[in-house]
Formats: structure tokens, sequence, C-alpha cells
């Protein structure tokens, strides 16, 4: 059987599930430990979201995804929120650590203990990635 490579734009949903599962499959033949997936929503009173979460984590790493609050809803303390009570999840769950990265909200991380482990200078065009870490208490 031959196969072909395509370059795509974008994916669709299907496409993104079978390699999503591929990846869990291969990891799962390398080692028993699955990640587990964590997030939390902010809802207004009209069930609208306004901010949200999205991590997963192992048995000793909380990674965070996705953080965003919308812009009308900033600056109310709703993101240092999400990340205490995940990281505090993540502490019920066994969890020690937790990790991402970010381009543009250093200080905001920096403030709620993370430190700096990695930075890729550049990335995006005039923006540094930083890989910033915390262990949890």
């Amino acid at each position: 059987m031959n196969s072909k490579l395509y370059i795509e734009a974008e994916l669709k949903d299907e496409d993104v599930k079978i390699i999503e599962n591929g990846l869990t499959e291969y990891a799962l033949s390398k080692s028993s430990e699955q990640n587990i997936p964590i997030s939390i929503l902010i809802k207004d009173d009209d069930g609208k979201v306004v901010g949200g979460l999205q991590g997963n984590h192992n048995s000793n790493w909380l990674y965070i995804n996705a953080l965003w609050v919308d812009s009308l809803h900033r600056g109310k303390g709703y993101g240092k929120q999400m990340m205490c009570e995940v990281e505090q999840e993540a502490l019920r769950r066994g969890v020690s650590n937790a990790y991402l990265q970010t381009v543009h909200s250093l200080d905001f991380y920096k403030k709620l203990g993370y430190e700096t482990f990695s930075i890729i200078e550049n990335n995006p065009e005039g923006f540094n990635m930083y890989y910033v870490k915390k262990a949890l208490k």
C-alpha cells in the first residue's frame, strides 16, 4: 500500500481525533500512565462562557494548555482564580508540579509563583516563548 503526504492548512475534527488517538495509543505502549484532562469554565449570569482553562496531568505534572478570559472580564481576578483552583484540584489528585508556556503573560505567572526554566527567543517573530514551572503546595 502506498501513502501520500498532504499538507493541509486546517485539519478536520475527525482527522485531529485520529492523530490524538494514535498519539495516545503510542504513548500508552511506552508507559501505562495516561494524561487526564482537567478544565475550568467561568460563565456569566446568562450562561455565556467568559473564561476558561484547559489542561491535563499525569501522576507528577499538571500542564496548562490554555488560559483565557474575555476582554470585558479581564482584571477581575478570574485568571488567578482559575489557576489557583486548577492547582488545588491537581494537588487533590496527587500531582505535585505544574508547567506551561506563555508569550504575553510571563509577569502574571511569575506573580503566581511560576519560574522560567526555558526560553525560545524570537518565537513568534519579535517575541519570546517562556516555559515556566511551579512546585504545587
